[in-house]
């Protein structure tokens, strides 16, 4: 704990760290969109093209029912910088609930839809990793 004390005493290296949280939430973002891109590219819902239906969903709106208004893309930037904290203090219980929580909401949906549910999945895969990777960063964590 006494490690995130000081990453949060000292504007520069929370400034880093903040913007590897950004920086992990966007690679996330990217990540999801290219997987979203070819099954709505495949079901032919948005008209244009996988790189259209890419920007178009990875812009968060413009894709009619696909637009999510970049929701996911906050929650994940909250997650990047909440969960290296967690991990890094030695409580991934929480990380393990909050994950839970998410799964909980969602669990109907998944059954008619498994594509969303793998993307759910690989998305906080990523999140989780990199948050254990940050967490390990000797220049955010001393």
């Amino acid at each position: 704990m006494e490690q995130c004390a000081f990453v949060l005493r000292q504007p520069q290296f929370l400034a880093g760290y903040i913007l590897a949280a950004i920086l992990l939430s966007l690679f996330v973002r990217v990540c999801g969109v290219l997987l979203r891109a070819f099954e709505v590219t495949g079901k032919s819902l948005v008209v244009g093209g996988y790189w259209r239906n890419f920007w178009d969903l990875f812009k968060g709106y413009g894709a009619g029912p696909n637009s999510d208004y970049l929701h996911p893309f906050f929650v994940g930037i909250l997650e990047a910088v909440i969960y290296p904290v967690l991990l890094a203090s030695n409580h991934p219980a929480y990380v393990g609930a909050w994950i839970g929580l998410k799964t909980l909401a969602q669990a109907s949906a998944w059954t008619k839809d498994r594509n969303t549910y793998q993307r759910f999945l690989i998305g906080n895969a990523l999140v989780v990793i990199g948050s254990y990777l940050l967490s390990r960063c000797p220049w955010l964590f001393p």
